[in-house]
């Protein structure tokens, strides 16, 4: 079964894509490394920079092996690399 959901972009990603949101088309179980994947595909500026960033699944940072079941209500982001001092 697949579904539309929304990433949301942020930080440095959302300026190299241009915009703050994303569809995908996305099964109800993948990792985090096929979602990464997929919105690379959409938007191939993003390839340098994603295999830095993670996921966001309904709020909690997912590893990119993880299996995720996601749904229409889902909330996922798309999250940068962040640095601080």
């Amino acid at each position: 079964m697949t579904f539309d959901v929304t990433i949301l972009l942020f930080g440095p990603v959302r300026e190299i894509a241009g915009v703050d949101r994303i569809r995908l088309n996305v099964r109800s179980q993948m990792t985090s490394a096929e979602i990464i994947q997929q919105i690379v595909k959409k938007h191939p500026s993003l390839k340098q920079i994603s295999s830095n960033c993670v996921l966001a699944v309904g709020q909690q940072y997912r590893h990119h092996d993880e299996n995720l079941y996601l749904d229409t209500s889902t909330e996922i982001a798309l999250i940068p690399p962040i640095s601080g001092g």
